[in-house]
């Protein structure tokens, strides 16, 4: 396996529109724990959410105010 496609773990802080199908009209921030093989800085991401069984979840990178790379 390259080391493109290679899923790399990352604990973001993310500003959604909607959080669970609710509007985020508070801009309240989340943090959360993801898995990826994408580019972060792409103009958006799929990723899976390790704390959430895995669920796939689509990102903006506009709205993520901090990420930090766990491995590589």
């Amino acid at each position: 396996m390259s080391k493109e496609n290679t899923a790399k773990t990352y604990l973001m802080r993310y500003e959604p529109a909607k959080h669970e199908g609710v509007a985020n009209w508070r801009n309240h921030e989340f943090m959360y724990f993801v898995e990826t093989t994408a580019n972060v800085e792409d103009a958006f991401f799929f990723a899976r959410d390790l704390d959430n069984d895995y669920a796939l979840k689509r990102f903006n990178a506009d709205r993520v105010t901090e990420i930090i790379t766990i491995t590589e």
